[in-house]
């Protein structure tokens, strides 16, 4: 059995796989086993044709997008110089040459000879044409001479041209790239360039913020042919990745790198974002250990956390990130970082402030020194007689009023305060009333 290997990898393997008469199938893809088949056929019924070992020709099943390998062995026929295979009497393969079976369909080749006998040696020459005018090839692609039935590789020169790819030559309908193999015809042969127009893939990030460095690139390849897409690295923005191309020409969205024919018009590539996950820090203490770890996307919100310890005399008032403050339960958006950046908030801690408790409201205490004595009773009495010159705070307003309040500040006041320094009354009794007072007076 012959070597089978995928399109992508025949090239590489050619030069370290050895093909053989008798090797079993390699496989390139893991599920190449369960692909359909084809049948790939040699045709060795012509008339006096002798091969060493039939078995190397045998019937073939190979999975679709697979190749082979050309078996090494020559059949021999008398008269008769053999130089390859064909399926078309067009395309030639010589032993040891790697296979595609076209269109992935069946395929019968049949072998490809050269007469012996001296015979009409035919010409192979090459004519291109730029703006109107014929190149002269004589020394770069100089005419040659072949016999029918040779196989020849077409010639690997390009050809500049503006606004156009050399992608090959064109024989009998047919385009054959730099080295690919050809049938001499019973005939002189020219073979002329085939253009292809050259498209514009214009990639833009969008109508998008954060981009950093490259905001277009333009690029150009050849109409109906296929190439891979730009990779994520195209653009940068901070806080996304680039995930896909939206392509305006189909309205399709296709992954980066992906395979891509290119159309015939110039076509634009818009980026397609996502936003990354961050794991946001709030950098507490010099600990990392302390650290506060939130989760959320790019343009998303989280919460400022309170703190998870403590600092002696010290309370956290909030976190600052680039030099803006954002206090402890407020929102924080998240805004993305350049690649290898993270996001970290620091820990705003202040003194913390002691505020003694306000005094308690003591009655009688019309100078607001936390006491009841006679200097209260006095500063009532001058309060009465002259309001300007001895004010009254408001609160000792309040405590002064401690017989028949809310009534205001009255004698009676400076009167209960006189028998509290008296022991006539006691603290307990206050506040009172005038009917009290009277009653203890007896």
């Amino acid at each position: 059995m012959e070597k089978l290997l995928s399109k992508f990898a025949a090239a590489a393997l050619a030069a370290v796989i050895t093909a053989g008469s008798s090797v079993s199938y390699i496989y390139i893809e893991a599920d190449a086993a369960d692909a359909e088949k084809i049948i790939v056929s040699f045709d060795l019924s012509e008339e006096g044709i002798v091969v060493e070992d039939a078995s190397v020709f045998a019937d073939s099943e190979v999975p679709v997008n697979q190749a082979i390998f050309i078996p090494e062995d020559i059949p021999e026929k008398e008269g008769f110089y053999f130089t390859g295979w064909t399926y078309d009497d067009i395309h030639g393969y010589e032993a040891g040459d790697v296979f595609y079976p076209p269109e992935n369909e069946s395929v019968t080749l049949h072998p490809v000879w050269k007469t012996k006998k001296a015979s009409k040696m035919l010409v192979l020459s090459y004519e291109v044409e730029l703006d109107g005018e014929l190149l002269d090839l004589t020394e770069l692609l100089p005419a040659k001479k072949y016999q029918e039935g040779a196989i020849v590789k077409a010639a690997y020169d390009q050809f500049q041209r503006d606004g156009y790819a050399h992608y090959g030559w064109d024989f009998k309908g047919f385009t054959f790239r730099g080295g690919e193999k050809f049938i001499m015809p019973g005939e002189d042969t020219v073979l002329k360039p085939v253009w292809l127009v050259r498209r514009n893939l214009n990639y833009t990030p969008g109508d998008v913020d954060r981009i950093v460095g490259l905001t277009g690139n333009t690029v150009q390849y050849a109409e109906t042919l296929q190439t891979s897409l730009a990779g994520s690295d195209r653009f940068t923005r901070t806080g996304f990745n680039l995930i896909g191309w939206h392509c305006d020409y189909d309205d399709k969205v296709y992954a980066t790198l992906a395979p891509f024919i290119v159309p015939t018009q110039d076509v634009t590539l818009t980026a397609v974002w996502e936003p990354k996950n961050y794991t946001v820090v709030f950098k507490q203490t010099s600990k990392s250990a302390d650290n506060i770890k939130i989760q959320g996307k790019t343009d998303t919100e989280i919460t400022t956390p309170e703190a998870t310890v403590t600092q002696e005399g010290k309370v956290l008032t909030g976190w600052k990130y680039n030099d803006k403050f954002y206090p402890v339960g407020t929102p924080f958006k998240i805004p993305g970082a350049l690649p290898g950046m993270g996001i970290m908030l620091t820990a705003v801690w202040e003194d913390e402030i002691v505020v003694d408790p306000p005094l308690a409201s003591v009655y009688g205490d019309s100078n607001d020194d936390g006491v009841t004595d006679i200097s209260d009773a006095v500063l009532i009495m001058q309060y009465l007689a002259n309001p300007e010159k001895y004010p009254i705070s408001p609160s000792g307003l309040i405590n002064a009023d401690c017989v028949g309040n809310p009534d205001g500040v009255t004698p009676l006041d400076a009167l209960a305060i006189q028998m509290l320094e008296a022991k006539t009354i006691t603290s307990s009794d206050l506040p009172t009333t005038s009917e009290f007072l009277q009653s203890k007076q007896k």
